[in-house]
């Protein structure tokens, strides 16, 4: 990964990590100001409203990746075929929430819906709409545009909804911040074409429109039947357990924000690049770039791994107090995705578009699988049996496409050699964390007895946590250095650092 590549990713992760630390205290406050079941039928809306809101784009906001670096004098065409799309698909939805308020509700098992379905309907209606500004930044390489976008919209989105459950406790009133934040983004958007894209709208290119479509749809079913794999299981669970105990299964499925941060800026960044690479026919460029985006990946997802499977008890009953207990066994088996994020496929599959069709076939045939192990096992297993049944496909199509793309891209036994920091990064993360289960074995009892006496339960939790995240990281600190996985960060960490200082003296002389 070329040092500007390894920049512009640093700089969508941070965004990123600072909009998660942003939005972390809005469950928190969530858990201790509403009742369980409460809970459940907040988790209910949302879990449309993000799923919805990704979905019907289609995936044609992302094609802005693949077309403005290639045909940037088709860039008015683009744009609006975007935003018509999104307005369009967008304002489909909200009239059928409107029109059809109780099939949302018999959808997922609660009558509660049925009186906010209006409200869910305008909130995605704005949110499809109004998120675009990112992609067009990202595609346009503005990169720190980007940044300030997610921080900004993840900040004003945190705080409004963390006013709204102080103030009102109410699920009403949750969707009322969500539907301000919708209007304060497309401000942003609008500006943004304005200024920095010097967007007007042209009469429609029909030829180009139709190669716009023929990019666009079979990447959006894959992207739709992505969405179905991972959060499909979420409405089997709703139907089948009701809102209570989903309120218990979507906790323990807490960290997916977590999982998705890196992955997807580091995705975004190579989208262009694999393109660029595709072009010219240089496979040998695109295998080495994969491979070390993947030791950056691994060098985050291993740890974080690690480092939950061995805290969950103490992790969950800190962030979610006790009456998530049962949440635990959910979150270990769940947490088990985050090892194969390291595979990326997207940046690859957008490069060739027969990829996108073979890619969209297989998961096609997941999905068949997906319904049909849930249909027939909801009604006997517990809900750490669907969840182990949703992780497992995950995985096994992960690991297939992954060996159908180093096929395609020739990747045989001479390259093995690139993968071995992985390798050692995963063994030093392995032996930090058998410290740390030793650390926390001998320790637990007296140290968090004594934080419990002294601090409330979630200082208490959050104290100890971090004594075992100074554990972990002093073991695998030692441990990588000793393996050397860390000499080049080293200086990755050091050129990111005077970046991230030039912007700051920049901003200084401003």
């Amino acid at each position: 990964m070329s040092v500007s590549l390894k920049i512009q990713s640093i700089w969508l992760f941070l965004a990123k990590f600072v909009s998660f630390l942003l939005a972390f205290a809005l469950p928190l406050l969530v858990v201790r100001y509403l009742s369980r079941e409460e809970i459940g039928t907040y988790r209910q809306v949302f879990l449309v409203v993000a799923n919805a809101s990704s979905i019907l784009p289609f995936g044609f906001p992302m094609t802005a990746l693949y077309f403005l670096p290639r045909e940037p004098e088709s860039k008015n065409q683009l744009i609006q075929n975007i935003l018509l799309f999104n307005f369009l698909v967008g304002g489909c939805f909200f009239l059928s929430f409107f029109l059809f308020s109780d099939l949302p509700a018999k959808a997922l098992a609660n009558d509660q819906i049925k009186d906010l379905a209006t409200l869910i309907g305008l909130t995605v209606w704005l949110w499809t709409f109004s998120t675009l500004l990112e992609t067009f930044a990202i595609a346009n390489q503005e990169t720190r545009i980007a940044t300030l976008f997610i921080v900004f919209s993840q900040l004003t989105k945190t705080s409004l909804m963390i006013l709204a459950v102080i103030l009102f406790s109410s699920i009403e009133s949750l969707l009322y911040a969500a539907i301000i934040q919708g209007f304060l983004q497309i401000l942003a958007l609008i500006i943004y074409l304005k200024r920095n894209l010097c967007f007007s709208w042209e009469k429609p290119r029909f030829s180009f429109i139709r190669r716009h479509l023929e990019y666009a749809i079979p990447l959006g079913f894959i992207g739709l039947i992505w969405i179905l794999q991972n959060d499909l299981h979420n409405y089997f669970v709703s139907y089948r357990f009701g809102a209570e105990d989903f309120a218990i299964y979507a906790y323990g499925c807490f960290q997916i924000p977590l999982i998705m941060i890196l992955r997807e800026s580091v995705a975004s960044v190579l989208i262009p690049k694999m393109s660029k690479l595709q072009a010219v026919d240089d496979t040998e460029e695109m295998i080495r770039v994969t491979v070390r985006s993947m030791q950056k990946l691994s060098l985050f997802y291993f740890p974080i791994y690690v480092f939950l499977f061995t805290t969950a008890d103490i992790f969950i009953k800190t962030l979610f107090t006790e009456k998530f207990d049962a949440s635990i066994p959910i979150f270990l088996v769940n947490i088990t995705l985050l090892p194969f994020e390291i595979l990326l496929t997207d940046p690859i599959v957008r490069a060739y578009k027969e990829l996108g069709r073979l890619l969209l076939r297989i998961r096609i045939l997941s999905l068949i699988v997906l319904v049909s192990a849930l249909y027939f096992a909801i009604w006997h297993v517990d809900l750490t049996g669907v969840i182990t049944i949703a992780v497992s496909l995950v995985i096994l199509e992960k690991l297939l496409f992954t060996a159908i793309l180093a096929k395609k891209l020739g990747f045989n036994t001479k390259h093995l050699k690139l993968l071995m920091p992985v390798a050692k990064t995963a063994f030093s993360c392995l032996i930090a964390g058998f410290f740390l289960f030793i650390f926390i074995t001998y320790t637990k009892g007296v140290l968090y007895g004594f934080f419990s006496k002294i601090f409330l339960p979630f200082l208490a939790g959050s104290f100890y946590l971090l004594l075992c995240l100074l554990i972990f990281g002093i073991a695998i600190t030692i441990s990588g250095s000793k393996l050397g996985i860390f000499n080049e960060e080293k200086e990755f960490l050091k050129q990111a650092f005077e970046q991230v200082n030039s912007v700051l003296r920049y901003g200084k002389q401003q």
